[in-house]
């Protein structure tokens, strides 16, 4: 990221939004053109789920995707030009980190809950939503939440075309 930053100036700006429970920096980069002050952005996050390794690993590959193509791809360079991309390469840093040195099938952060044994929380779920008239955690011992009970739908999904 850091070496992104410094050779790509034109389109790639780094930056932190602050300190992980454990410490760690939490990285931004933004992709884009700097054409004018405001511009519609997209978000994008990989690694949510520590696991899940697949995920920074496709954030590094549309960042280099998206630098690589920018002058020989119309689109990409139309999208760049007139969208700010905000990528989080590793969104649960510290879940991440513990997934490659302690336990490669660990899932969650590494936060503290007061009141369970246990440690961390699904940080997709951990939002104060309702999925099937619950809050989006169990309030069991454990707070891993299931996707059959959190996602159930009576309808399948209908995208537009």
């Amino acid at each position: 990221m850091h070496h992104l930053n410094n050779t790509h100036s034109g389109l790639v700006h780094m930056f932190s939004i602050g300190k992980s429970y454990e410490g760690r920096p939490l990285f931004i980069l933004k992709l884009g053109r700097r054409s004018r002050a405001y511009k519609r952005a997209v978000w994008i996050d990989c690694g949510i789920h520590a696991r899940e390794w697949i995920g920074p690993a496709f954030c590094q590959w549309f960042v280099k995707e998206a630098l690589l193509t920018y002058r020989s791809d119309p689109t990409m360079r139309k999208m760049m030009n007139h969208l700010y991309f905000y990528i989080m390469p590793v969104f649960n840093v510290d879940g991440y980190h513990f997934s490659w040195t302690n336990d490669r099938f660990w899932r969650k952060t590494r936060s503290r809950n007061s009141g369970f044994r246990c440690r961390g929380v699904d940080a997709n779920r951990n939002w104060k939503v309702k999925w099937c008239s619950k809050l989006g955690t169990n309030l069991d011992s454990d707070p891993q939440v299931s996707t059959a009970s959190t996602l159930r739908s009576e309808e399948p999904v209908r995208t537009p075309m």
